[in-house]
Parts: C-alpha cells; structure tokens; sequence
C-alpha cells in the first residue's frame, strides 16, 4: 500500500471514530417540528393514524408521529406520509383526532407561546382545552385541577 493509500485509510477511520462522518440511514435523521408533552404525565402527544384518536405516548423525539409545527394556527403532524393532517377537536369532552388541515374552527387552536420549553394550554374554539384524558387518550374540554391540561413545547 502507497503512503497516499495509507494515509486516506487513516483519515477514514480517525473520522468515523469521532463521528466526522455519518454513516447511517435516513431513519435515524432528525424529524422536524416540536413535540408537545403534557405537564402532568411527561408523555408526548401521539398521531396513531388517519382519523384516529390522538394519544400521548412515552416521548421519542425522533418519531414523527410525535412531531408537530404550527401553520396558519393549525397543528400539522409532521410525519411525511400524515402530511396536510392535523389536530381536530370534535366536541366539549371528546376525544381528539387526527384530521385532514382544512382551517376550521375545529382545527385551529389557539396557543400563547410557540417558545422552546413554554408550559402552554391549547384551545379550540369547538372543544375547549387540549388534555389527556384517562387511558392515555387526548381530547378536549374544560379545564382540569391536575396539570392535565398543560402542555410543554419541546424543539
């Protein structure tokens, strides 16, 4: 082996060593967006489906299930095949959903900050205040005693 080929075999193995180069799948990638952990339980609100009922989950933050951006006052999951999906609130004391985004009261909710770490309450106009209900499930309604109904945004 020549001094160049030797010298490029070094360079490899001092920088895969220190992590200089990935060598991965795209899986492990970052997922964009925020999660939204509930106060009371530090779970993570999860996006099981198409239609399905919201629940909160132990929190992951590389699963996109779990990762969300606010657009124009809507909470678009950010996993790439729920894309244009968001949260619903169907009625006082019901579970939440994911729906499609279509601007509606029933998916626009309203949040007083957007901040990294911001203990937050999400409204909705047509359900009330974003929480975990028992069984892990999430829906909206009126306000609890327990921190249920509070939320952290976590970049």
């Amino acid at each position: 082996m020549n001094v160049t080929a030797r010298l490029g075999a070094v360079v490899l193995t001092t920088a895969l060593s220190f992590g200089a180069i990935s060598v991965g799948s795209s899986a492990n990638a970052t997922v964009s967006g925020f999660s939204i952990r509930n106060s009371y339980t530090g779970k993570c609100l999860n996006a099981p489906g198409y239609n399905a009922g919201l629940t909160v989950v132990t929190c992951d933050e590389n699963n996109a299930k779990q990762r969300w951006a606010n657009v124009a006052q809507e909470f678009q999951n950010r996993y790439p095949s729920l894309g244009g999906w968001c949260i619903k609130g169907q009625g006082h004391e019901q579970r939440a959903l994911l729906s499609p985004c279509r601007t509606s009261t029933e998916t626009n909710w309203v949040v007083n900050s957007l901040n990294d770490n911001a203990r937050v309450k999400i409204a909705n106009s047509t359900c009330g205040y974003l929480k975990e209900m028992p069984g892990s499930v999430v829906g909206c309604g009126a306000r609890t005693v327990a921190d249920a109904d509070w939320w952290y945004i976590d970049y």
